[in-house]
C-alpha cells in the first residue's frame, strides 16, 4: 500500500479560520477534498439577527465572503445567501423607515421592501429570528396602509395639466402600478391614472411617426422617463436620438431604445475604468459573458482605453468584435491569447 502524503499551504489560503481534515475522504480516490470550516461564523450570524444585531451579521458575512466567492459549490453557500439577502432587506428596511426624504418615494421604496420581506418569509425558514423580522414587517405594513395614496394620486392627476410635469407623474405611475395596492379608491384612481398616460403616449407616438426631424426630438424629450431628465441637457442629445428608428408601434417599443440612448450616455460620462465596467455589463448581447471573468475584463478595459464616446450601440458592438477579432477570441472558448 503506497504512502499518501499531504502538503497545505496554509500561508497563502485568503481564509484564515480553521482547518478540519476527514482523512476518510481520502479512501478510494486520488484527492482530498478540504472544506473550511464556516459553521461557527454561520451559527454567529443567526444569533446576531435573533437579537436584532445586524451591523454584527453583516460584519461577519464580509468575513466569510472570501470563503464563498472561492467556493461557489459550497454545502453552506445557501444558506450564506439567505442571511446575506435578509440582512441586506433589514438594514435598508430601517433606514428607510427613519430617513428624512421625500414622502413618496419613501412610500415606494419601503412598499418594495415590505413585498420583498413578505417573499423571503414565505420561500425561507426563518422561525429562529422571526420576532425581530415580524417586528420591522409590522412597522412596514402600517405604514404602507396608513399612507395617503389617494390624496397623492389626486395631486398627480392635477399635474397631467402641467407640461413640464409630464414627465415626472408618469413615472410615479409607471412605478405605482407595480406595487401592491390594498384599498379599492385607491386603486381606481392609480387605473383611471395609468388610462389616461397610455392615452397621451399613444397620441405621441402617432405624433412622432408622423412627425418631421425637428418635430421627433420635441416628442422624443416628453416620452423620456424623468430618471433620464439629465441626459435631455446634454450638448450632444441630438447624436443619441440617432440610434432611433422612423417609427414605433407604441410607447414599450420606443421604451427600450430609450434605455439604451440613456446606457450609452451614462457610459460616456465615466471617469473611471469601474464605473465604465459597471456600465458596459448591461450590454450583454455585445460582449458574450459566457467567456472567462479575465477576458471579458481584458475586452472592457480595452474598450476603456479608447477613450471615446459612443452614440450608437453597433458602433460599440463594432469595437468590441475587433478587440475580440485581434486576440482570436471565440466565443465557444473561456481563453484568450497570451
Amino acid at each position: 500500500m503506497g504512502e499518501k502524503i499531504l502538503t497545505i499551504d496554509l500561508k497563502n489560503r485568503t481564509f484564515k479560520d480553521s482547518i478540519i481534515l476527514d482523512l476518510s475522504d481520502i479512501k478510494d480516490k486520488k484527492f482530498l477534498r478540504l472544506n473550511l470550516v464556516v459553521e461557527k461564523s454561520l451559527n454567529k450570524i443567526k444569533n446576531f439577527l435573533k437579537d436584532g444585531k445586524l451591523q454584527s451579521a453583516k460584519l461577519e458575512l464580509e468575513t466569510i465572503k472570501p470563503y464563498f466567492k472561492e467556493n461557489k459549490d459550497s454545502e453552506f453557500l445557501q444558506e450564506y445567501n439567505m442571511y446575506n439577502e435578509v440582512c441586506l432587506i433589514l438594514i435598508c428596511a430601517i433606514k428607510e423607515l427613519y430617513e428624512d426624504e421625500d414622502e413618496l418615494n419613501k412610500f415606494l421604496k419601503l412598499s418594495e421592501i415590505f413585498h420583498q420581506l413578505i417573499i423571503f418569509k414565505v420561500s425561507n425558514d426563518i422561525s429562529y429570528f422571526i420576532e425581530f423580522y415580524d417586528e420591522h414587517l409590522i412597522k412596514l405594513e402600517q405604514y404602507v396602509i396608513n399612507y395617503d395614496l389617494l390624496k397623492v394620486l389626486k395631486n398627480l392627476k392635477k399635474q397631467l395639466d402641467k407640461g413640464e410635469k409630464l414627465s415626472y407623474v408618469m413615472e410615479i405611475v409607471d412605478k405605482l402600478s407595480k406595487t401592491y395596492i390594498y384599498k379599492d379608491e385607491e386603486k381606481k384612481e392609480l387605473e383611471g391614472l395609468q388610462h389616461i398616460i397610455k392615452e397621451l403616449r399613444e397620441d405621441k407616438i402617432k405624433t412622432y411617426n408622423d412627425g418631421t426631424k425637428n418635430d421627433k426630438l420635441c416628442i422624443v424629450k416628453f416620452l423620456m422617463p424623468y430618471r433620464y431628465r439629465r441626459m435631455m441637457k446634454d450638448s450632444k442629445f441630438d447624436e443619441y436620438v440617432k440610434i432611433l428608428n422612423c417609427t414605433y408601434s407604441d410607447y414599450a417599443d420606443i421604451e427600450n431604445d430609450l434605455c439604451n440612448m440613456h446606457k450609452l450616455y451614462i457610459l460616456n460620462k465615466s471617469n473611471t475604468y469601474e464605473e465604465f465596467y459597471k456600465t458596459i455589463i448591461n450590454f450583454k448581447h455585445i460582449i458574450d459573458f459566457r467567456l472567462s471573468e479575465y477576458a471579458s475584463y481584458y475586452i472592457i478595459r480595452r474598450l476603456f482605453e479608447k477613450n471615446k464616446n459612443y452614440y450608437s450601440i453597433k458602433e460599440l458592438e463594432a469595437d468590441t468584435c475587433e478587440i475580440m477579432k485581434l486576440l482570436k477570441i471565440k466565443k465557444n472558448t473561456n481563453s484568450i491569447p497570451v
